[in-house]
């Protein structure tokens, strides 16, 4: 879970808003792409912990589900779509 401090508006996300574009069940909580710092994390989670700075995109319009709307305070979060802001990686 992390602590919304930053959300993308798409292009998706109003028209969704707007013209019920993709079908949504209501009530429902738009967005799919935030940036946050982690609150917590699931007993599986290796790779974040708590205070990470992290972007994230889940398929909230896919999945159906409001509890992976990005406008929220605190947003959940699947491990493989999320990623660490300010990190470095080298690959060799």
């Amino acid at each position: 879970m992390a602590q919304n401090e930053a959300i993308a508006i798409q292009l998706l996300d109003a028209s969704i808003r707007k013209l019920a574009y993709t079908p949504v069940p209501y009530p429902f909580i738009l967005g799919s792409n935030i940036a946050g710092t982690v609150a917590a994390v699931g007993a599986d989670v290796k790779d974040f912990k708590v205070e990470d700075r992290v972007m994230r995109s889940t398929p909230t319009y896919v999945a159906k589900e409001a509890k992976w709307g990005g406008w929220q305070r605190y947003v959940l979060s699947k491990a493989e779509s999320t990623a660490q802001v300010g990190v470095t990686l080298h690959v060799d």
